[in-house]
């Protein structure tokens, strides 16, 4: 959306019509086998190979319930009712059979490291209320929708407004939420973006009151409202999770991480998490095809079991993404962090070692010295000299260096240039602890791919950040 319209009257419509329109990508595999099935009667007899294709696809699956609701109007009806209901009245056939069938005008291939991290969240978040919702008597795909609902503004806005959506995860700390900050950029929140696109759909009155929707009638004591308490604090454990997987998008994880485990435990017992991690990575699959360096495979999470880890390395939820040899050192660092024995040679795994198998070819850890308020070069990283690193001054205002801009964000940031030969870097910077900044972590990639999404160095960049807050204590 050009961003000339933010500046216009009636901002929150101006945002829905667009968002609406625009929408975010959906997988086009999933898209050709959903028609194909749809299309052959596949899914007349028994429709939940279908729900399960959807469940695949956050895009598709809200963007078929918004084309529904315009053809089969109604009240008070779960996503589960909409589907199934279209299917057997034959409008879901002619909605994807239509030659103007088009979820939106966005493409996977174009995904942004945020705007995967955001989807990626989504997914977990949604993963997570599944198996929460079963546990409590919910119908599971009506505890994954929910928790979708909750994560469609974000999502929203990551697409089509990614600039403000950066800057947002920029600045978030652990009393500014990315939703409070969109809200003072674009004059609404998430939430009430996703209130207004969905409010039509017709949607049942425990989704729309767990979603945050002030219209929606709920009778005090009655067994609606308690459903939507349950909604709730699903959700806000998926939620949770997501945040401790996407640090960016919180000041700290170290109580999201103690309230999701808790719950989860209470609920699903001591397997919990793995079997909430398997549900991640079978939702994921389809995303993990296009991005597998982002989105969770079945390989990746086998060669990540919680069995086969320190309990410490656990909560580093980046771990898995990374090449086997990249886990097998960090799984010993994290093995001497339990022994509280943390030493110089802790450090080198993740210098001398880690960073350059995940693909890190230089980099420098700067760590601050607060007498002078100078970030100094203090460890060098593969094939680095310190001399070749300067400090850099912190309270300098008008200083403008990469270093400093990374210790004061509340995200990783990123600096891509191109070699004579016409290879291109990347540069990665993150502060070193959250509320307890005592430093900047700094890698420079190995020469990137030509072209596609270049999300991989950065999950592996959070991993090892993640290590080494970790390895030093940081919170």
């Amino acid at each position: 959306m050009p961003q000339s319209h933010l500046s216009q009257g009636g901002h929150l419509e101006l945002a829905t019509s667009y968002s609406s329109e625009a929408w975010f990508p959906c997988c086009p595999a999933v898209l050709e086998r959903v028609r194909k099935g749809i299309t052959n009667g596949q899914f007349e007899a028994d429709p939940e190979p279908l729900l399960a294709e959807l469940k695949a696809d956050f895009s598709l699956l809200f963007f078929l319930l918004q084309c529904i609701a315009q053809r089969m109007p109604g009240e008070n009806r779960s996503p589960r009712e909409m589907i199934v209901g279209s299917l057997q009245r034959g409008i879901l056939k002619e909605i994807i059979a239509s030659p103007d069938f088009r979820v939106g005008r966005h493409h996977l291939s174009s995904m942004s490291p945020s705007q995967g991290s955001q989807l990626h969240a989504a997914m977990i978040s949604a993963s997570a209320a599944e198996e929460l919702a079963a546990a409590a008597g919910i119908d599971p795909f009506e505890g994954f929708s929910c928790a979708l609902l909750r994560q469609l503004g974000l999502t929203l806005i990551s697409w089509n407004y990614p600039h403000v959506y950066s800057r947002a995860v920029a600045y978030v700390t652990p009393a500014r939420t990315v939703d409070r900050t969109i809200s003072s950029l674009l004059g609404f929140s998430p939430t009430l973006l996703a209130v207004r696109v969905c409010e039509k759909w017709g949607l049942s009155n425990s989704l729309r009151g767990a979603l945050g929707d002030s219209s929606a009638v709920i009778v005090k004591g009655s067994e609606e409202e308690h459903v939507v308490q349950l909604l709730c604090k699903i959700c806000q454990v998926g939620e949770a999770l997501s945040r401790v997987t996407n640090p960016e998008q919180t000041g700290t994880n170290e109580a999201d991480w103690n309230f999701a485990r808790a719950e989860v435990e209470s609920t699903l017992g001591a397997e919990g998490i793995s079997r909430i991690r398997r549900r991640i990575v079978e939702n994921c699959a389809r995303y993990a095809e296009i991005n597998p360096g982002l989105f969770p495979t079945q390989e990746t999470e086998t060669k990540g079991s919680e069995s086969s880890r320190p309990a410490n390395a656990t909560r580093n939820l980046y771990l898995h993404h990374c090449p086997e040899r990249v886990q097998v050192i960090l799984n010993g660092l994290y093995a001497t962090i339990e022994r509280a024995s943390i030493t110089k040679e802790s450090l080198d795994l993740l210098c001398k070692h880690a960073a350059p198998e995940a693909g890190f070819a230089r980099g420098v850890i700067y760590l601050l010295d607060p007498e002078d308020n100078l970030l100094i070069p203090r460890l060098p990283i593969g094939e680095t000299r310190l001399m070749d690193f300067a400090p850099v001054p912190v309270s300098a205002q008008q200083n403008q260096d990469f270093v400093r801009a990374a210790f004061l964000a509340r995200t990783t940031l990123s600096e891509e240039k191109t070699l004579a030969d016409g290879r291109r870097i990347l540069t990665l910077a993150g502060a070193l602890g959250v509320e307890q900044r005592i430093g900047v972590l700094l890698l420079e990639s190995g020469p990137l791919a030509a072209s596609g999404v270049q999300s991989t160095p950065l999950i592996y960049f959070k991993a090892l950040k993640q290590a080494m807050d970790d390895c030093m204590g940081l919170y």
